[in-house]
């Protein structure tokens, strides 16, 4: 055992190094299993004498007049051989409700919901999907985000993917566009703690209690769907892409899988760093289940792993400055460099993994700062129940399986004003 200070430290680096290590290790194996979409996988193709399933294509959005027609636009293009494309605007106080009208009169695949309220209990986008099921038609659902962009094969491709491996429900990792300085600094490794929690290889094994969807991207049998008791199931949840995937998965016994999909759909989430600490607090407080402890953990993880590669090789030059235990200095120096190198070898890679430029993940040390603002920002979710998303505050309390918003009202999909333009 050691008997002086510099000794310790020397383990400590020593064990550090190690777990670096095994990290390189630990992705390898991730990334070879993680399912990919791309361009070279298999279409889908219709069975002679069988009419293809039709798929309904829904749209929420909520002041998304940059997004709307770009996206439906997108969608449009698909390749697949049937399927409608329902638009619902949510309240929204920008041009989302005119832009989304121009794109239906363009287009008779396209239908248009306008919602003018939200009742209680309900998150916007919870509502705004169950109020467009009622306009649609089709045997399988998709339901995808207003910043994302579509090749004109992901529908085709994910179905057949979907059929493939018999799947009741498919989604999509997009490849994330980092246009801002600010995205590029923190988007990327917002991506990797989300994957982190719910890693590829668990969430798509059968025998794994673990569950994830991204809502961004979801592909589902409307039977499976409808028997889940739909997005009103999950009415008061943030993320509820998770806790439907956790319904289909966990309840109902079927298959749930995602893949990671750069070349056939991508995603610019949040372009400023405002927008970013909000969205990314939001998703991780109902991800992790509104729990403090988690988001104590992921602010200690970085000060145990990651901060002593930043320190240790000074600490080792003031000890061979002055001349103290030279050979355990010069051991301790080496070791930390090498620290160094293995997390940011690890962490270029996961950002390369995340479709991001590895020269990225030289801002870490920003991004970290930033992470624990926004784990911070989920503490107080935590502690004080309240989320402000997309101009709407919800009140929250503690329960079972996350949670709920504090004044649920348990009324059907009919509940509220909305009109139709068909």
């Amino acid at each position: 055992m050691p008997d002086t200070f510099l000794g310790w430290l020397v383990v400590i680096e020593t064990w550090l190094v190690l777990v670096w290590a095994f990290r390189h290790l630990a992705i390898s194996v991730v990334f070879w299993r993680t399912p990919w979409l791309d361009l070279r996988s298999p279409r889908f193709l219709p069975v002679e004498g069988e009419a293809p399933a039709k798929v309904s294509i829904l749209l929420p959005c909520k002041d998304e007049q940059e997004n709307v027609a770009s996206c439906a636009s997108d969608l449009l293009a698909q390749n697949y051989p049937d399927f409608e494309v329902i638009i619902i605007d949510d309240r929204s106080s920008d041009g989302t409700g005119e832009a989304a009208r121009k794109v239906a009169d363009a287009d008779s695949r396209v239908k248009v919901l306008h919602l003018t309220d939200r009742p209680s209990g309900w998150t916007g986008k919870t509502y705004a999907l169950t109020k467009g099921m009622e306009l649609a038609t089709g045997q399988w659902l998709l339901f995808v985000d207003a910043d994302t962009r579509h090749h004109p094969d992901c529908l085709s491709i994910c179905m057949a993917w979907a059929q493939r491996r018999q799947a009741a429900m498919v989604s999509l990792l997009p490849k994330m566009r980092c246009e801002s300085f600010w995205e590029r600094v923190n988007q990327p490794l917002c991506g990797i703690v989300l994957m982190r929690s719910f890693p590829p290889e668990l969430v798509n094994a059968d025998w794994s209690g673990m569950a994830f969807a991204n809502g961004q991207y979801i592909l589902v049998d409307r039977s499976v769907y409808e028997t889940t008791g739909g997005h009103a199931s999950v009415r008061d949840k943030f993320v509820e892409d998770i806790y439907l995937a956790r319904e289909v998965k966990l309840r109902l016994k079927r298959r749930v899988l995602t893949a990671v999909s750069p070349e056939i759909c991508s995603t610019r989430m949040y372009n400023d760093l405002r927008s970013q600490i909000q969205g990314w607090a939001r998703i991780y407080y109902d991800a992790w289940r509104r729990n403090v402890v988690t988001a104590l953990w992921k602010i200690a993880e970085p000060l145990i792993f990651t901060q002593p590669a930043y320190v240790m090789p000074f600490v080792a030059l003031g000890f061979m400055a002055f001349g103290s235990q030279s050979q355990l200095a010069l051991r301790l120096l080496g070791l930390s460099l090498l620290h160094n190198v293995l997390m940011f070898t690890v962490i270029a890679r996961m950002y390369r993994f995340n479709q991001a430029r590895w020269q990225d993940a030289l801002w870490y040390p920003l991004s970290g700062v930033i992470s624990d603002w926004i784990y911070l920002q989920v503490i107080r979710m935590c502690l004080t129940g309240q989320v402000t998303w997309r101009g709407t505050t919800y009140a929250t309390t503690k329960g079972p399986n996350g949670g709920s918003l504090s004044d649920p009202h348990l009324h059907g999909a009919n509940v509220g004003q909305h009109e139709a333009a068909v």
